[in-house]
């Protein structure tokens, strides 16, 4: 029944008293439309946000009644949010309209060349080929005998072998790969700690692993090890954010500067 009362509410040009708290009034026409094909789902959305509405105006009629000897002090409050909202959204506005997004690699590269000790790799980094496969996949011996190959031919009969029988792998990539997150995707021993504490990929560079479950094959291509100046790609585009950032905040002590340059000029600001 309420269900099919809502309904009618939100049917009719007349707007129906619903709730009330105080003198403040629910009509019909403040209830959101009820999506729920279910009559009993709809009910319960209903009455939860008659209940939702009582409960704000109640809280609000008894934080005024505890705040009535600080109404200075809660309007300042009010009044700085809206200002500070409105200030906001006017900037968003400007960033909006007047902010060039695009970020050249030859800024990129000039940023990087000029800032490149703020760069330094806080842990060692790879780029990697990667592949975790079930023990029991067949013919195993193609993963072995290729995932150190830089041959085309070879990679290519690889990826093709791995759509088909890996659980995760990747080949040809070019990113690079923290040692944190390598290690998360290998089974933990000693020796493969060993491994990565004493830096042994300087001069091995192949690992394979296996657990109950999957071997993993990893080869390291290249690498750089913590503390040394982290490769560009690495930081590229952590680099285009501080740029735009950078021109984000000289838009707007731009726009800033003008505002107080024309008050002055208009005599709408002067310090007295």
């Amino acid at each position: 029944m309420f269900s099919l009362f809502f309904y009618n509410c939100h049917n009719s040009n007349s707007s129906v008293k619903i709730a009330r708290v105080e003198n403040q009034y629910l009509y019909s026409h403040d209830l959101p439309v009820v999506k729920h094909n279910n009559d009993n789902d709809s009910l319960i959305f209903v009455q939860n946000f008659i209940t939702n509405w009582a409960l704000q105006k109640l809280l609000v009629d008894k934080a005024k009644f505890n705040f009535k000897n600080y109404p200075s002090y809660v309007d300042s409050l009010v009044n700085h949010y809206k200002e500070s909202l409105l200030i906001h959204y006017y900037q968003q506005a400007i960033i909006k309209d007047y902010l060039d997004t695009v970020v050249s690699s030859n800024e990129v590269n000039l940023y990087y060349r000029s800032n490149i000790d703020n760069f330094k790799l806080k842990e060692n980094i790879f780029k990697i080929n990667y592949i975790k496969i079930r023990n029991v996949a067949p013919n195993i011996n193609i993963v072995r005998n290729n995932f150190t190959s830089i041959e085309i031919d070879d990679i290519d009969n690889l990826e093709d072998y791995c759509l088909q029988f890996a659980e995760k792998f990747f080949l040809r990539d070019t990113n690079w790969v923290d040692e944190s997150l390598l290690i998360k995707q290998i089974p933990q021993s000693e020796d493969i700690n060993k491994f990565f504490i004493n830096h042994r990929f300087k001069d091995v560079n192949k690992i394979e692993l296996e657990d109950d479950i999957y071997k993993y094959f990893v080869f390291i291509k290249e690498y750089q090890l913590k503390g040394s100046s982290s490769p560009i790609e690495y930081v590229y585009s952590m680099i285009e954010k501080i740029v735009l950032n950078k021109r984000k905040k000289d838009l707007l002590n731009n726009i800033e500067n003008t505002i107080i340059d024309e008050a002055i000029e208009n005599n709408n600001f002067e310090i007295l």
